[in-house]
């Protein structure tokens, strides 16, 4: 992908307009296969759990788009003086290196807004793109566990 195509990634918050945008791409299965969660979940469960997110004080969700069409997702859910970040780029615009990007952005914006001394990440053991990308932006790995790594990001 050409580096001038980077910086026309955008991003806004997400808005009660995009609950079928996300449900589509919560349903791809390379989404599941790299979620912790591999349930299949309904439009009903996928309704619910969205009105709960986009009301919540704690969630902070970012939409991100490329030459306006929208491909990712990154949420946040804030604890204290913490985050736990959790990130989808839906399967037309995967292995195009906008991960990075993408985190990057979400993070900037988020400690603009935020006091947040540590992000946290969990991915999934066999998930090493996303390995890739967190350790790229200086996540570190906190423990290792049977199926998944924690990281953590220090941001102060």
């Amino acid at each position: 992908m050409n580096l001038n195509h980077l910086a026309m990634i955008k991003h806004r918050k997400m808005n009660l307009d995009d609950l079928l945008l996300i449900y589509n791409w919560r349903k791809e299965k390379k989404v599941i296969k790299n979620s912790l969660s591999k349930n299949k979940i309904t439009i009903d469960e996928h309704r619910i759990w969205f009105n709960k997110v986009i009301k919540s004080e704690n969630h902070v969700c970012l939409i991100f788009s490329l030459y306006g069409e929208d491909f990712g997702l990154v949420r946040f859910f804030l604890e204290n003086s913490s985050a736990q970040i959790n990130y989808l780029i839906c399967e037309k615009f995967r292995g195009k290196k906008l991960s990075k990007t993408m985190l990057i952005q979400s993070i900037k914006f988020l400690l603009s807004k935020y006091k947040i001394k540590k992000i946290f990440a969990t991915v999934l053991i066999n998930n090493h793109i996303s390995q890739k990308v967190l350790e790229a932006i200086d996540f570190k790995q906190l423990k290792i566990q049977k199926n998944y790594i924690n990281y953590i990001l220090k941001t102060k």
